[in-house]
């Protein structure tokens, strides 16, 4: 049976994880299944989270439907007011109600919300998105959208997203700044790198314990599949050209342990207090949730960033 599960998130059948033959539940569309018999036995458990989710589309068509009544797009331009608002908000319920749902489907419809939202306008729901991103493997659009996101303007540019391919490597200076702080880019940020590290740190091991064993064809291949930052997936081959790339991935394991210290040290040596604070415990609050998820989908992140951190840790997670 072809199963798939990978990184915390359902990709097949929300019953088997069986990848063949899928129907995306006709009410939610955020969970599949194989076959009739696995959605009946699924019924009573997803029933109270389809029907939350139900409400919410059904909510949000009927906001949409609200915009199309009214006059063209010229009518709204700069109108952040009326119906467009009401149908911002019904999205954001959307979003929250399929967070209850652990598939890459229902990631995908969030994030796909999301980035409706900040196509309208908004200047709040982008510290969500790069932890959805990270939830679907996408680390590279993540740190690109981090990287648009903390050097917007008050009014999101209208080049939505025109930073591709930012180098995630490189020193976290942008985000070590108190006037453009942004919990979530720090916590995404360092998510990022943490998966980077330990893909390094994998391909580190590997070559010493097996390296001069195995034919480089086999060495190879075990060490793709041991990867899980895309970022490191997609330059491993450039490594393997250089003649030194060992002593590459030596750096780069070095330099991203101190990147790594650098952001936690900044977040647990900010003293200040933003004006509104409660405005600020409620964003908080809000991002909790996604943070949550994307880090815990990625074994071992939280125990990387202990063994970095050492005793210094435990009064930051």
């Amino acid at each position: 049976m072809a199963v798939e599960y990978r990184d915390g998130l359902i990709s097949g059948c929300h019953i088997c994880q069986n990848i063949s033959l899928l129907q995306l539940c006709s009410r939610c569309r955020a969970v599949q299944y194989c076959s009739n018999e696995h959605q009946i036995r699924d019924f009573q458990s997803h029933k109270t989270r389809c029907k939350a989710i139900k409400c919410s589309l059904d909510e949000l068509n009927s906001a949409q439907q609200r915009i199309r009544s009214y006059p063209g797009d010229d009518y709204w331009s700069g109108r952040v007011a009326g119906p467009r608002l009401d149908c911002m908000r019904k999205r954001l319920a959307l979003v929250d109600a399929l967070g209850l749902i652990k598939t890459r489907d229902s990631v995908h419809t969030q994030l796909h919300h999301l980035q409706g939202n900040i196509r309208l306008g908004s200047t709040s729901e982008g510290e969500r998105v790069p932890f959805l991103l990270l939830r679907l493997d996408e680390d590279q659009d993540a740190y690109d959208f981090i990287k648009w996101w903390t050097a917007r303007t008050a009014q999101p540019d209208e080049r939505y997203l025109d930073v591709q391919d930012a180098d995630a490597f490189e020193a976290p200076d942008f985000l070590l700044k108190e006037e453009s702080f942004s919990p979530s880019a720090l916590s995404a940020t360092l998510l990022i790198k943490i998966k980077m590290l330990q893909d390094l740190e994998a391909l580190e091991a590997s070559i010493a314990l097996i390296g001069p064993k195995v034919p480089q064809e086999i060495l190879d291949n075990i060490q793709v599949n041991v990867l899980r930052s895309p970022i490191i997936r997609s330059r491993i081959l450039l490594s393997r050209t250089s003649s030194n790339g060992g002593e590459t991935m030596r750096n780069a394991v070095e330099e991203l342990q101190s990147q790594i210290h650098r952001i936690s040290v900044f977040i647990s040596d900010i003293d200040w207090i933003p004006a509104d604070a409660r405005e600020w415990a409620k964003r908080i609050w809000t991002l909790m949730p996604d943070t949550y998820d994307a880090w815990i989908e990625v074994p071992g992140s939280i125990e990387t960033f202990k063994r970095l951190m050492g005793k210094d840790a435990e009064g930051r997670l």
